[in-house]
């Protein structure tokens, strides 16, 4: 370390004129060891003291935007977003920001053409000292709406757990007014360190969220094993009852409901709903198939396989992605995604 600093007085146009000796390059050499570097340690230390801090008890989005706001205040920067990749949909999904709303922008946009993407692909940070001038930055609006003209981005990488699933990858995206900007290796380094620490709160999340789940189906097979034990059949609405209000919080479902299909798969029959509160029909409760074209696609096939626009259409299920604009939609699914703040359905077999 000490070879690096006397390499730098040495080198550096500003001190060369100054015309100074060899005893006193290895005086300011020893001078910025013993006095600046170990402030900027000791600065570096203490922001990811407190990234690793954060609760991992706090929601996804929650522990993103507090490590958005924690890398803009270290770094002197103006804002920052953080998007997540999805594989399936091969496009980044907006996961929170600080001081930067994306609410009026695209929810998600393509891997391909974006400086988010190009971490994603290349797995390292990437600078853009002028927004107008990077074309794979689309969304030069940025710079007009809020004075952004630069960007850092650097990757994200959350380990998935589970075997044959690779990890959740994504980018923290920091903006600065300068145009022009020249970014200090040192800041680089501190903001790629600081995402690497989020993966480390978020891995602690994902643990406790699979040891609660882990519980949940301790209580459901422990709550089966006593029907069992008193002799009782185990019927689906028996499964439902017993696991959705257990498994509920964890896989955040806001409503839920269980249906029966008629033999000749013309109509379908509500059993049950969760919560009790939010019951919309009285149970049970008869519907004619053709009226639900989501029904109708999974139940007959009515519809090709494959990921839409606004739709999911599998063998086993239908994830509706967007209700208002589903073509899978029917009336009252739309009325009741509105009327609910519903972002988005799943069909399930």
């Amino acid at each position: 370390m000490h070879e690096t600093l006397v390499k730098y007085p040495e080198s550096n146009p500003t001190l060369a004129k100054y015309n100074l000796s060899e005893e006193e390059i290895n005086e300011l050499a020893g001078y910025l060891r013993k006095f600046f570097l170990p402030a900027q340690v000791e600065e570096i230390v203490r922001i990811v003291e407190e990234v690793i801090g954060i609760s991992p008890t706090l929601d996804w989005k929650e522990i993103l935007e507090t490590v958005a706001k924690k890398v803009v205040e270290f770094l002197h920067a103006e804002a920052a977003t953080i998007r997540i990749f999805d594989p399936e949909t091969d496009r980044l999904v907006a996961f929170g920001s600080y001081q930067y709303s994306e609410t009026a922008r695209l929810k998600d946009i393509p891997v391909e053409k974006s400086a988010a993407g190009k971490v994603i692909r290349s797995g390292k940070s990437y600078l853009v000292p002028n927004i107008l001038l990077e074309p794979d930055y689309l969304n030069k609006d940025i710079v007009k709406k809020h004075g952004f003209n630069s960007l850092m981005a650097v990757p994200i990488n959350i380990p998935r757990f589970l075997e044959n699933k690779p990890d959740i990858q994504g980018t923290i995206q920091i903006y600065y007014k300068e145009i022009d900007r020249e970014f200090d290796p040192l800041e680089v380094t501190s903001a790629e360190l600081m995402a690497r620490r989020v993966s480390y709160v978020l891995a602690k999340k994902r643990i406790l969220e699979l040891q609660r789940l882990n519980l949940q189906k301790e209580k459901i097979v422990e709550k089966i094993f006593v029907k069992l034990s008193h002799r009782e059949g185990i019927k689906i609405k028996d499964v439902f009852r017993l696991m959705i209000p257990e498994l509920a919080d964890i896989i955040q479902v806001q409503s839920c409901s269980l249906f029966s299909v008629s033999p000749d798969r013309q109509h379908v029959q509500l059993e049950m709903e969760y919560p009790v509160v939010q019951e919309r029909h009285k149970i049970p409760h008869t519907f004619a198939i053709k009226d639900h074209p989501y029904f109708d696609a999974l139940i007959n096939g009515t519809e090709k396989r494959g990921d839409y626009e606004y739709e999911r259409i599998n063998l086993s299920y239908i994830l509706i992605k967007d209700p208002s604009n589903s073509r899978l939609s029917s009336k009252e699914l739309k009325r009741f995604a509105s009327e609910h703040n519903v972002n988005s359905t799943q069909i399930q077999r």
